[in-house]
């Protein structure tokens, strides 16, 4: 991003009142230059996608090639980008299909399941042979990950179905990738909004395909589990995570923004968050709240201007409900105020007593719904939802401490900057990763990449 205007020649003329125009071309000069999202873009480009979407949606099956044609077409930019030199801008458009991921893994089937992840895989090792390191290394986490992504692979060997463990591996190399990548790329203000941009491009893709099936299916019943049809057809638990990290990345925006852009922010917030909450899934909404804590509260120092965005955020948080409930009725508030972890806490203390079982190897890469279906547990199939108690189950005592190391490095990291603005950022964001894989586990490529935004958030430049 452009400096700001600077008078290096000591003999130029000071600034007086007789030279309005020069003064009135620098004022317009720091409103240009004041880090905001590119509003423009962001209209455009969600608004051109989301007609494709809508396309792909009203054309099936014919539409799920579209689809997969668009999507190969944006990795085929990508991959003309890096041998162009512009890795970041390639990088930026990933963020955007990461978002859009359950889009295509619900409506895109020729697309491989694991296609972005193994092309973000690809995308990390041209990183290594052709980027600049930066001369600041941040190698730590990566070597404990790296560690950890080691007994993956020979957990292999004791993997009783493969496919599973294979898709297992894969999201963990995806992690380390971008904790690789923390050391090629340094992001700043300008940059941060751009990949808020790109995310908030593919969470209005998102709503566009969920209003288009409640166009198509307005008779929709909540009931007291997350619902899939107030999701668009895709994961409730993903999509509401996915939501709630538009919401995150915009309270953030509307803190660093001047009033002007501040306001509709505001309004893009109630409309996500009133997407989020009727989705049931609860996780989202513990997200956002986890965030806002950590933003305001431990990390920033409370201002006039961070309360009353705090008192705006309840405020919508209220109107929302109330919104809401115009759709759902009382179910909205039965799901929202039901304290019940759905077997989330159990399926930690299963983990737990498969460690202690198990506390030299783990019972295999991917082996945690084999095991956690026996009748001792919970008697079927299911993911842990907790990285950290799958990595002790499936890996022992190494997978627990390199896990650990991993987290710990990570921590330092984002509370290294002596600067306030950046250590909430990076904190914020890095709480937020922590958090999801502590409820949901690692299950789409925004997660990695959330780390990585987290950990290269280098400068703002907060006399902007």
């Amino acid at each position: 991003m452009p400096n700001l205007i600077k008078i290096t020649n000591m003999n130029a003329t000071p600034l007086t009142a007789t030279q309005p125009n020069l003064q009135k071309d620098l004022r317009t000069k720091r409103k240009k230059d004041y880090p905001q999202i590119p509003l423009k873009d962001l209209f455009l480009w969600s608004g051109l996608s989301s007609l494709l979407w809508i396309t792909v949606m009203i054309t099936e099956p014919i539409g799920q090639w579209i689809g997969a044609t668009y999507i190969v077409g944006l990795l085929i930019y990508i991959f003309i980008l890096f041998f162009r030199g512009n890795i970041q801008k390639g990088l930026y458009i990933l963020f955007y299909l990461a978002t859009i991921e359950p889009i295509i893994r619900t409506y895109i089937s020729p697309f491989p399941y694991l296609g972005l992840e193994y092309f973000f895989i690809g995308f990390t090792f041209g990183v290594l042979l052709l980027g600049k390191k930066k001369k600041v290394s941040r190698w730590a986490p990566a070597i404990f990950y790296a560690v950890f992504l080691l007994l993956e692979i020979f957990g292999l060997f004791l993997s009783v179905d493969l496919q599973n463990a294979r898709s297992v591996l894969i999201l963990s190399a995806s992690v380390c990738s971008s904790l690789i990548l923390i050391n090629y790329f340094s992001f700043v203000s300008s940059d941060l909004y751009l990949l808020i941009k790109n995310i908030l491009i593919g969470i209005i893709n998102i709503l566009a395909i969920i209003a288009y099936s409640y166009a198509a299916n307005p008779n929709i019943s909540w009931g007291s589990e997350s619902s899939f049809a107030a999701s668009g057809g895709m994961g409730p638990v993903q999509i509401s995570m996915i939501l709630a990290l538009g919401i995150i990345g915009l309270i953030i925006s509307t803190d660093l923004v001047k009033k002007t852009s501040r306001y509709l922010y505001i309004v893009l917030i109630a409309i996500i968050f009133i997407g989020m909450i009727l989705t049931f899934s609860r996780n989202g909404l513990y997200l956002t709240l986890i965030a806002g804590f950590c933003y305001f509260i431990l990390f920033k120092s409370l201002s006039f201007k961070s309360i009353s965005i705090l008192i705006i955020l309840i405020i919508i948080g209220f109107i929302g409900f109330n919104f809401g409930m115009k759709y759902a009725g009382n179910a909205l508030i039965e799901r929202y105020s039901d304290t019940n972890p759905t077997n989330r806490d159990t399926l930690v203390i299963y983990g737990w007593n498969m460690f202690l079982e198990n506390p030299l190897f783990g019972v295999g890469t991917g082996n945690y719904a084999k095991e956690v279906a026996k009748p001792e547990y919970l008697g079927k199939k299911s993911g842990a939802h907790n990285e950290f108690i799958r990595a002790s189950a499936e890996h022992g005592i190494l997978g627990l401490i390199s896990w650990t190391l991993f987290t710990i490095s990570t921590i330092w990291i984002g509370l290294k900057s002596s600067k306030r603005n950046i250590q909430a950022i990076r904190m914020t964001l890095l709480v937020v990763f922590l958090a999801y894989t502590a409820v949901n586990g690692i299950k789409l490529l925004i997660q990695p990449l959330l780390l990585l935004m987290a950990l290269t958030i280098d400068k703002y430049n907060e006399s902007q």
